[in-house]
């Protein structure tokens, strides 16, 4: 089966903030605002046994309020944003017809909009994972 959706998170997360002369750090310690919403397709398997599972997801990642680790302001002032996008493949095993349990391997990657001086404008990230799904609602058959 397939199923689509749209998932938003948004944390407060540690980082190396690397700026110019003129805003008192060209590298430390700070944290900032990050923000995601992300549109999603997830294809696997349906029925009971083993299955494989395929996730794709693309959308924006928002960056805000940079701050020093000691709460100094640092630029931009404004959001910032990327677009994002995270590729998964994996196996499953369905329990039940609805429950589902997965070991997934993502690969996702950040584009940035390119700064003079910086080598690259990305930022990638492979993340292994461990999830259930269960499904809700009611099986129809027809229309």
């Amino acid at each position: 089966g397939a199923a689509i959706g749209v998932t938003g998170t948004t944390a407060r997360v540690p980082l190396t903030y690397r700026g110019g002369l003129l805003n008192g750090c060209s590298q430390c310690d700070a944290d900032a605002n990050v923000s995601q919403i992300i549109a999603t397709l997830h294809m696997g398997g349906s029925g009971r046994g083993f299955q494989q599972v395929i996730d794709a997801s693309a959308g924006m990642t928002l960056f805000s309020n940079f701050r020093t680790t000691d709460g100094t302001r640092l630029d931009p002032a404004k959001s910032t944003s990327a677009f994002s996008f995270v590729i998964g493949y994996g196996f499953g095993f369905g329990v039940t017809d609805r429950l589902k349990v997965m070991l997934v391997q993502d690969y996702g990657m950040l584009i940035h909009k390119r700064v003079p001086g910086s080598s690259t404008n990305t930022a990638n990230q492979a993340t292994t994972r461990i999830g259930m799904r269960y499904g809700l609602g009611s099986k129809r058959r027809g229309f």
